[in-house]
């Protein structure tokens, strides 16, 4: 069950003693803040961070896509350790305009990834400052890629779909002795990780593309930018 208490003219608040009230979070109009129940112990205040702002445009190519669906998360991409922390759940859609232009005017700062169409076509990542404002353009960059899949023996009603994964050389490397450690030592190097700007440059890397194979087996991937990729094909059935 989560507690709420609304904050007096002081800004002052309080939950009963609870060992479950692992994290505090709040939710103004002028900004978003988190502490654990840890941290308050040791100081009794926390201060708001003012929200972003983030907006952009959506192209395939040069050509602005309108009434698209646009999605902010981190529940996909984003750190298991901050989710298991605070326990929160960041998660928005809006819909791009005639313009291709979209924007998100509450944004709690932290990492987050934008996404067309659910996850499923195209993302990037994005650390976002408080009270920033952030031009997440999508698409329009880089060059198509085509190709052709030979499906043989295969039943044509059978459909296909596929992905690109960018390599990724700036990715989390465990010690050799990572088995051996317990689970508060893994947590702690990988918390240490996610600090760094390792993690920042990963985080932009581990975006994929994933695209439709039309029934005659070619496809289309847009706006591939320079670098070394894999790509893979499954089948939507068994």
């Amino acid at each position: 069950k989560v507690a709420v208490a609304l904050t007096g003219a002081d800004g002052r608040f309080s939950f009963p003693s609870d060992p479950k009230n692992r994290a505090v979070i709040v939710v103004h109009e002028k900004g978003y803040g988190q502490a654990t129940v840890a941290e308050l112990a040791k100081r009794h205040e926390l201060t708001l961070q003012p929200w972003a702002v983030v907006e952009g445009t959506l192209r395939e190519g040069s050509k602005p896509l309108a009434g698209q669906s646009i999605h902010l998360s981190r529940a996909i991409f984003g750190s298991r350790i901050e989710r298991d922390t605070f326990r929160t759940h960041h998660d928005t859609k809006t819909t791009t305009d005639a313009n291709g232009h979209y924007v998100f005017p509450r944004v709690a700062p932290g990492d987050a990834w934008i996404s067309w169409r659910t996850y499923w076509t195209q993302t990037r990542y994005f650390d976002i400052h408080p009270g920033q404002s952030v031009v997440a353009d999508i698409g329009g960059r880089g060059r198509p890629i085509t190709g052709r899949v030979d499906l043989a023996n295969i039943d044509p009603q059978v459909r296909f779909h596929g992905s690109v994964w960018p390599s990724t050389p700036h990715q989390m490397r465990r010690p050799p002795n990572w088995s051996e450690l317990s689970k508060e030592q893994q947590t702690a190097l990988t918390w240490a990780w996610e600090k760094s700007p390792d993690a920042k440059l990963y985080h932009q890397e581990k975006c994929n593309q994933n695209f439709e194979v039309a029934a005659d087996g070619t496809f289309i991937v847009p706006d591939i930018l320079p670098g070394d990729y894999r790509l893979s094909i499954s089948s939507k059935s068994p």
